[in-house]
């Protein structure tokens, strides 16, 4: 009886191990509660060298207070748990715990010799500060109350069109008059630029400006032309970093890394306080080895602060229209060949680049329970490897996060972010607030494939193909039809994901030609499933579920898309589109603004349609299911507008102009769908009929749904609606979003925000 106490006993201390961690306490202290380490480096070391091989649970507690790192807190595979068991870091208690790379700027001074070009507004208010030890040069800084905008000019439109020449190497900006000049601080100005396309945003650094001639030149190139849309809507337009004669509001600054100086206009009257500029590329890298992943650790409670916003370079390997790099060191946490790690109930906030990546060979791992929040990049990446290498990056879990304001620096940026990476699972999360797309998700689609594309595109696309590992070669054109959709689909390996029960609204709020959820390029089997889409007022948004390109095999389901711009649901080919509810698709201002449309992009951002057709670029002979094998049965489809639009929605007006055209009553597989307008019924019942007369719609009905309460928004039907009759499921809103697990230190800062815009100091 004794020997087997003893032996729980024995076990029991083995399987619980613990060490604490203050910035008050000291790295030669043993790590206890009372005499707790300084550093989180040497808990690591304590635990990799002699704690690990004890093969228990080990919990190395951090006390709260602020952790400033100089180099880059790295996680190997030799850190790993033992098999069965975990390594946490985790806040003490209550406690708060900040990891940061800020470095403190101090010795403000009330400027005395202003700088020149300083506009009239600024004069007087400025104080100047000298570069801290250490920092060369910085894109970002921040104070307690947040980001502090750099200094940024008004927007200017571009001189030229992409079509001429001039500027067909995408570092060559024709500038109007007056909107540049000759800059004292050149090699610290950077260039904030829509270029050509309205969904894409470049920050570039200036290598030259030549005023007589009116252009500059940039020392890296920009994703397409530096230069006008040449027809149809054009977004682009441009803005000043970094110089004296565009700080004009509080709040501002701008630096001169050859004076090695600073220039700060505060937020108040008082002398700037508690500023830092952050000195790295990432806070925490858990990065194993091929074959070798790291497994285990768990993040837990911890506040991340304070990373180097992302620099594009030429040798990037950029994914869909640079919206993210393949492999790149610009997120606060990453993890890059790890499996079974976890990062739960922490802050990921007020950083110049992205939250969190999953690179690589990632399996298994969990990002739960955080706020990720006003970052300069991406919400969450998971970015798998190569097409035509193995599919590593799969089976992750991204569940009951708070993602908001990010994109503050790069605005193309996504909330979420996936590419090559498959069979995850996306629930329960709260997308808001984000200047361009809520979700984007792809990888690669046939015109890639080929030498026309690599040699046309300096990043996007042509650095992610290793041929070494595919069955066939590289084509000569875009056009090929070599490489058939059924060949490559095996290598898409952004398949069969789950997305369900997210609360995503108020997307697209700068940018244009985005969605709430953008799905192209991905292998088939991703369902998006009982998510509340909702208040996304984008004026130039395409709809709040977009399927482009060639995007096929896909299940849309359960969902409520509630006062959207735009569409409803946007689709090229083969999706099944089944039991979603569909209120008060909103009119769209680049419609009206460009009328009639040009461009494909004009098209598909038509307005006021629930569900519409739109043609998939191209490529008609590839193998692609197309858009008249889609399903749509058992929708939902309530217009609250006076005005009457039609439901469906082709792109049938460009016959006769072009071969690129879809035709709705080609959907033959659409049915039992239940639509409603308050203010319209006899036009909806004659549009009805008219698209029935066409062999569609044959047992769909016009009748009110009877919402439990639209008001407020309870989209469940009551005992005596229609739609139950026709066997049409409920949809209850309310299991859209955080759920009850979600911390309460991190509930207390969630706000009523749906009705406020996305806001970005200085933007103006």
């Amino acid at each position: 009886m004794y020997k087997f106490l003893i032996i729980i006993f024995a076990c029991s201390a083995a399987l619980s191990q613990t060490l604490f961690v203050s910035p008050q306490g000291s790295d030669s202290n043993p790590g206890t509660k009372e005499k707790p380490f300084a550093t989180i480096e040497r808990a690591k070391s304590l635990v990799r060298n002699e704690l690990q091989e004890k093969a228990g649970f080990v919990t190395v507690y951090l006390r709260g207070g602020t952790y400033r790192l100089k180099q880059t807190l790295v996680f190997s595979a030799e850190d790993s748990a033992a098999d069965g068991f975990s390594i946490s870091y985790k806040a003490y208690a209550d406690e708060r715990p900040v990891i940061s790379s800020g470095v403190a700027v101090t010795g403000w001074q009330k400027c005395e010799v202003e700088p020149s070009n300083l506009p009239q507004a600024a004069k007087g208010r400025l104080w100047v500060a000298d570069f801290p030890k250490g920092i060369d040069t910085f894109k970002t800084m921040f104070d307690d109350k947040g980001r502090l905008p750099r200094a940024i000019g008004k927007e200017h439109k571009p001189a030229l069109p992409r079509t001429d020449p001039r500027v067909s190497d995408r570092k060559t900006l024709y500038f109007p008059a007056d909107s540049m000049r000759d800059y004292e601080n050149l090699s610290d100005v950077e260039i904030w630029i829509v270029p050509t396309f309205q969904w894409c945003h470049n920050i570039l650094p200036l290598e030259s400006v030549n005023v007589k001639e009116g252009f500059a030149k940039t020392s890296v190139t920009g994703t397409y032309p530096l230069a006008q849309r040449e027809k149809g809507y054009d977004p682009s337009r441009f803005r000043v970093c970094n110089a004296a004669d565009v700080l004009d509001e509080p709040g501002e600054w701008f630096m001169d890394s050859k004076l090695r100086k600073i220039w700060l206009w505060p937020r108040d009257v008082n002398k700037p306080e508690n500023v830092v500029i952050p000195s790295l590329n990432e806070i925490v890298r858990v990065e194993g080895e091929p074959g070798k992943p790291v497994s285990g650790l768990i993040f837990d409670g911890i506040t991340f602060k304070h990373a180097k916003r992302d620099e594009i370079t030429d040798q990037d390997a950029g994914l869909q229209h640079d919206w993210e790099y393949w492999n790149k060191p610009n997120v606060m946490v990453r993890f890059v060949n790890s499996k079974d790690c976890t990062l739960r109930n922490c802050l990921l906030t007020e950083s110049g680049g992205g939250g969190a990546r999953l690179d690589m060979y990632s399996q298994n791992n969990r990002i739960e329970n955080c706020e990720i929040s006003c970052l300069g990049g991406t919400g969450v990446a998971f970015i798998g490897d190569k097409v035509g290498r193995d599919f590593v990056n799969r089976g992750n879990h991204l569940i009951n996060n708070n993602i908001h304001r990010i994109g503050l620096e790069f605005h193309h940026s996504a909330a979420v972010f996936l590419w090559q990476s498959g069979e995850n699972r996306i629930a329960s999360n709260k997308i808001h607030h984000t200047p361009y797309n809520g979700f984007s998700v792809g990888g690669v689609v046939n015109p890639h494939l080929s030498r026309q594309w690599r040699e046309n595109n300096v990043r996007e696309l042509t650095r992610v193909i290793d041929y070494s590992g595919l069955p066939f070669k590289e084509m000569e054109t875009q056009n090929d039809t070599d490489i058939t959709w059924p060949m490559l689909l095996p290598y898409l390996y952004s398949r069969d994901n789950i997305f369900e029960n997210n609360e995503i609204y108020r997307n697209v709020e700068i940018l244009g030609d985005g969605n709430p959820f953008y799905i192209r390029m991905s292998g088939y089997g991703n369902i998006i499933r009982r998510n509340y889409f909702h208040s996304n007022y984008g004026s130039h948004s395409a709809g709040a579920m977009r399927f482009d390109g060639q995007q096929a095999g896909c299940v849309f389901e359960e969902n409520v898309i509630y006062q959207c711009t735009g569409c409803g649901v946007n689709f090229h080919k083969a999706n099944r589109i089944v039991n979603n509810i569909i209120v008060d698709i909103r009119d769209n201002a680049q419609i009206k603004l460009t009328r009639p449309a040009h461009t494909g992009a004009d098209i598909e951002s038509d307005a006021g349609h629930f569900i519409r057709c739109v043609y998939g670029s191209g490529w008609t002979k590839v193998g692609v299911p197309n858009y008249d094998k889609a399903q749509i049965r058992n929708n939902v489809m309530v217009q609250l507008s006076e005005g009457f639009s039609e439901f469906y929605g082709d792109t049938v007006h460009w016959k006769g102009r072009t071969e690129k055209w879809t035709d709705f009553t080609f959907v033959k597989d659409t049915d039992n769908n239940l639509m409603w307008t308050p203010h319209s019924p006899k036009q909806l019942r004659d549009w009805l009929s008219t698209i029935q007369k066409s062999g569609l719609d044959k047992n769909s009905t016009v009748a009110d749904p009877l919402f439990v309460d639209l008001e407020k928004q309870d989209f469940r039907f009551r005992a005596e609606s229609k739609a139950l009759k026709m066997g049409i499921k409920q949809v209850d809103v309310r299991n859209c979003g955080l759920n009850s697990e979600y911390p309460l230190w991190l509930s207390e800062r969630i706000e009523d925000d749906r009705d406020n815009p996305l806001e970005i100091e200085a933007l103006r």
